[in-house]
């Protein structure tokens, strides 16, 4: 997963532009129908990079003690849950040594093995949380 800044060129600046705030209340109102905590930690957009192709696709993500949840919102104003990581006590968050930009979350054991992911708060788009 990367992230981008908010510039009107960028395909997420401008998703993010046309969201405004009824489309950020509809994300937050959707989280907490689908049972998000309310210990969220951070919340915001971000851009998250396909797996299979190199793609780029803005993404609402919450981070919230137990769960790392990302939705869809569509331009009628729909909003979809994408994914959801679940955290143990035994996953670790943790900056990237030498980096002020990168956070890294790592599952030491997960139902398909060791996962990791990297999250570039560089220019991430309005974190909230």
């Amino acid at each position: 997963m990367q992230t981008r800044s908010a510039g009107s060129s960028s395909p997420v600046g401008r998703l993010a532009q046309r969201r405004g705030s009824s489309a950020e209340a509809a994300l937050q109102a959707e989280a907490a129908r689908l049972g998000v905590p309310d210990g969220v930690l951070k919340r915001g957009f971000l851009v998250k990079k396909g797996h299979v192709l190199p793609t780029r696709k803005g993404r609402y993500f919450v981070l919230g003690q137990h769960s790392l949840s990302y939705y869809k919102a569509t331009r009628d104003g729909d909003v979809e849950l994408k994914g959801v990581l679940e955290l143990k006590a035994s996953d670790v968050i943790s900056p990237i040594p030498h980096s002020d930009v990168w956070l890294q979350i790592r599952q030491i054991e997960g139902p398909r093995g060791r996962k990791s992911y990297k999250l570039d708060l560089k220019g991430s788009l309005l974190i909230l949380g």
